[in-house]
């Protein structure tokens, strides 16, 4: 919301009250209001405005323990009426938890909780807490009146602060929180709770001990090679795919020990199936590809993948021990949303793997490509450029490792990659031409603008 007599931004953080605010301004001030946006845009959405005005700005937050309890509650009281938030946009703050849907709280926090830090992502988006770019206030739902004041005060708008005694009216959720449950947002939270100010929750400290030494049990203790980028990147246009397309199937064509199923795992909804296939410690089809996994597999084993996965994701996806080549003929043509190739590099076998990958995805899916530009993997890179030239493979966007593409329109993709770069700091966009393709290139670190050209079809 923006005030264009006062030049006050208010940025409304979701579940934060934020439409008390909306009410004070509108119906009790009766102050002029312009609608920037979408209404809970953050403030690199609202970037022109604040740019070409510089208004004094504000947003709220909320105590960690409140904010989780409100949000299950929404979406369970009186009855369960779970919904995604605004599906038909490119991209919402509630996404990453709108995905996880559990009418049970402990199952549905032990979900968002886990790596840890929502929270303290999304209200750095409002806020710029910690950057460079931090706004004028920063309020607490559990103040709000207090604070609210405070900002009218500043920027010389006149209240009555009995009309608005609405805004104290901070509902305390924490009565569904259990010790350990309290434990586990202090552990997942405990930036958000140090940045705004917040007391961690009183819990017993071998409860602590015990859930940081389950979360130091990350991904980067399975062995294997899947850059942060890239992680981010899948969990984004597969919660992206949950949001705005119907179910599909997720495949994934070489394993190693698991550590890029382990997050394509994680993806998988009601109804879908998940499907590897590798040779693991089997006998390859041919001589070049079993010197090739001498080389590069040769401590490779279905029972170390199995332990990996499981320790993370619990269930077993389908697992095909066999030649990609041999897999295509079980895989469900048009059925797949999401396919990564990471098995071998040799261009024979690479280009079957570009033609089984077109034949289980739908047309809207997306097929990744890995090692597509090292420079002991040239027969990937033949094989995936020569899928681009000859064989309809449209680009979406390149990371440094990995090359993501679709038979369909790359355009509303390339749109959710490009919504999700303008929300996180640590990811800049370069927007190249390739022989008439518009392709986007993620760069770890730094910020820059993009055209908007990055955002038109093929």
């Amino acid at each position: 919301m923006y005030l264009p007599d006062q030049n006050v931004l208010i940025l409304r953080t979701p579940k934060t009250n934020s439409h008390l605010i909306a009410r004070a301004v509108r119906e009790t001030l009766k102050l002029k209001v312009e609608s920037i946006g979408n209404k809970h845009a953050h403030k690199d959405l609202v970037g022109p405005l604040r740019h070409e005005r510089n208004p004094y700005t504000l947003a709220f937050v909320r105590h960690p323990l409140d904010w989780y309890a409100a949000y299950w509650r929404d979406h369970t009281d009186p009855e369960p009426q779970w919904k995604l938030s605004e599906p038909d946009c490119y991209w919402h703050p509630l996404w990453p938890v709108d995905v996880h849907p559990d009418n049970d709280f402990a199952g549905f926090l032990e979900k968002v909780t886990d790596p840890g830090g929502f929270l303290y992502e999304m209200y750095r988006l409002y806020t710029g807490r910690g950057t460079s770019d931090e706004i004028h206030y920063v309020g607490k739902t559990e103040t709000m009146l207090e604070d609210f004041c405070t900002v009218l005060t500043t920027v010389g708008i006149g209240y009555d602060r009995e009309s608005l005694a609405y805004l104290d009216r901070n509902t305390w959720r924490r009565t569904l929180y259990t010790d350990e449950l309290r434990a586990r947002v202090a552990v997942a939270e405990r930036e958000t709770f140090t940045a705004y100010g917040y007391s961690p929750p009183t819990v017993d400290p071998q409860l602590v001990t015990q859930l940081r030494a389950e979360q130091a049990q990350v991904l980067d203790d399975v062995p294997g090679w899947f850059s942060q980028a890239d992680r981010d990147l899948f969990r984004m246009l597969l919660d992206w795919q949950v949001v705005t397309q119907p179910p599909g199937d997720l495949v994934e064509l070489g394993v190693y020990m698991g550590k890029s199923a382990i997050v394509v795992g994680e993806a998988l909804q009601p109804g879908e199936t998940f499907t590897v296939c590798d040779l693991f410690e089997a006998e390859a089809g041919d001589d070049a590809n079993a010197t090739e996994n001498q080389i590069s597999y040769s401590t490779l084993n279905r029972e170390q993948f199995e332990r990996n996965y499981q320790r993370f994701r619990g269930t077993l996806p389908v697992i095909h021990q066999m030649t990609t080549k041999e897999v295509a003929a079980l895989l469900t043509p048009g059925s797949a949303r999401f396919v990564h190739v990471d098995a071998s590099h040799l261009y024979e076998h690479v280009s079957v793997d570009v033609d089984t990958a077109r034949e289980a995805l739908r047309p809207d899916g997306i097929v990744v490509f890995d090692d597509y530009r090292h420079k002991h993997t040239p027969g990937v890179a033949a094989a995936v450029w020569e899928a681009m030239f000859t064989k309809g493979l449209k680009p979406i966007v390149i990371s440094p490792t990995k090359w993501y593409g679709t038979w369909g329109d790359p355009a509303p993709a390339r749109a959710a990659v490009y919504s999700w770069v303008a929300t996180h700091h640590r990811y800049a966009l370069e927007l190249q031409d390739v022989a008439g393709h518009d392709l986007l290139r993620l760069i770890p670190g730094g910020k820059r603008p993009l055209p908007q050209a990055a955002l038109a079809g093929e």
